[in-house]
């Protein structure tokens, strides 16, 4: 077979028939970054940002909720555990289900789920009500990641690839600030019933967006030879010529044939996917203590209800302006020492706000402060964590092995619930913050042995990401 060069510069082989054969993988790494693209990156950010205003509704809503329905902080940790433990199904099962049968309509089942069943917490009258509902919005929230991960990964050229992701994943962080903003409106005027109206219905209008607009993964569709037509398609929409008679392979890949969870469990594979379960669990127990318990514990400082959203507000904002500073510094550095620098700081500053601690006849101005550079290391580097799966795992092992390191990490989530509560009425706000600077420092040994770090972009740019 003869070598030749086709639409875009795409290296081609030429088929014993004389067909030309159309890389699609080379052609995703090396394209340029067109306007279609981006519409993807759009649409998924859009995701996650509602995903993370659902996700952390229930924390907003709490000191409303708590007394309307006559509960304890104690009596709703198990309700916070169970949406936890749906989260990590979710992600699983929609990791799973992503890299067998799309990610498109993995995510739009997903986003269906979370948005629907938070809208029905909306006429939840009781603790096991609330709890079932909270817990198949858990699965729906869980089964976005891995699939927004996977679809922005893929149609991302490699040199872009880690800070798109960065871009579509702070958007988690993003949805928190959206939801302080509706949250602090919201509450005083709506109630609680009112915010998770809100919080639901928004989903379900972009549903309907993404099964108009998204399209599925060329890196996904080449697997599927009867979808040659949506392939060449969505090649043309990314500026691409590509010749009426092509093949589409994907010679990037190698060494996985089929997706199978197995495969993360073995060589060369094994030892960074132990350690990336490690670092998940341990960034997720800190973030997930943050998000369910930091209103409750500023509203039960003495700060108003409005205030306490705000305290969520500025954590978030930290997290969105450390990841996407961040994620600009690994395309120079690579992503080791810029991880470990965030895992190590988000251990100190938790051990900083013990001492702080919360007093509203203070000035507000040092503990927002410390919230906001909290949120920036442990929030910020919970997205990274996410950029750095898809880079480890291949493209038919990516929305798997994202999805299996978030549930694993969900471990940890779910524990936070319990832990946070027990934390707080045992020991307060310090006992709480040394729990979390312990989750972190474990974070940051993980990340420390990782082997498959991203490189600096003018080495990705050169060679395939690890592990394709």
């Amino acid at each position: 077979m003869s070598a030749k060069e086709i639409g875009g510069g795409v290296p081609s082989n030429v088929t014993p028939a004389g067909r030309p054969e159309f890389d699609v993988g080379f052609a995703s790494d090396t394209s340029s970054w067109a306007p279609y693209q981006k519409l993807v990156l759009l649409l998924c950010s859009l995701v996650i940002v509602l995903d993370g205003f659902d996700a952390l509704a229930l924390g907003f809503a709490a000191p409303a909720m708590l007394p309307d329905l006559n509960l304890t902080k104690e009596e709703l940790a198990p309700v916070l555990a169970i949406g936890l433990i749906g989260m990590t199904i979710g992600a699983a099962i929609g990791g799973i289900l992503g890299d067998k049968f799309g990610r498109k309509i993995a995510l739009l089942v997903s986003t269906i789920i979370f948005g629907s069943m938070t809208g029905a917490i909306a006429f939840a009258n009781d603790l096991p009500t609330l709890g079932l509902f909270r817990f198949i919005a858990g699965i729906g929230l869980g089964g976005a990641l891995p699939n927004v991960t996977a679809l922005v990964a893929e149609y991302t050229p490699q040199h872009r690839r880690s800070f798109a992701v960065t871009l579509s994943l702070v958007c988690m962080a993003v949805g928190g600030v959206f939801g302080g903003f509706v949250s602090a409106e919201a509450l005083p005027a709506l109630g609680w019933r009112g915010l998770f109206a809100v919080a639901g219905a928004l989903p379900l209008v972009l549903a309907l967006a993404l099964f108009l607009l998204l399209p599925e993964s060329p890196r996904f569709l080449v697997t599927r030879p009867e979808k040659s037509n949506e392939l060449r398609q969505i090649f043309e929409r990314m500026r691409l010529d590509v010749p009426s008679d092509a093949v589409f392979v994907d010679r990037t890949e190698s060494g996985v044939n089929k997706p199978s969870a197995t495969t993360l469990l073995r060589p060369p594979y094994l030892g960074d996917t132990l350690l990336l379960w490690l670092a998940f669990f341990g960034c997720l127990l800190a973030v997930f203590m943050s998000f369910n318990w930091l209103p409750t514990m500023l509203a039960d400082a003495g700060f108003d209800l409005s205030t306490s959203s705000r305290g969520l507000l500025t954590f978030n904002v930290g997290a969105i302006v450390a990841a996407v500073l961040v994620s600009w510094i690994i395309l120079f550095t690579g992503s080791r020492l810029p991880m470990l620098i965030m895992a190590l700081g988000g251990a100190g500053g938790a051990l900083a706000l013990s001492r702080i601690g919360f007093d509203p006849a203070a000035p507000k101005l040092l503990l927002l402060t410390a919230l906001a550079l909290l949120g920036g290391c442990i929030v910020g580097l919970q997205v990274i964590l996410y950029v750095l799966a898809s880079h480890v795992y291949p493209t038919l092992l990516r929305a798997t092995g994202v999805g299996l390191s978030a549930g694993i990490g969900r471990v940890g989530a779910v524990l936070s619930s319990f832990i946070g509560a027990a934390a707080l009425s045992g020991f307060g706000p310090v006992g709480f913050y040394y729990v979390v600077a312990a989750a972190m420092a474990v974070t940051a040994i993980a990340l420390l042995l990782v082997r498959r770090h991203i490189p600096p972009s003018a080495k990705s740019e050169a060679t395939p990401a690890a592990g394709t």
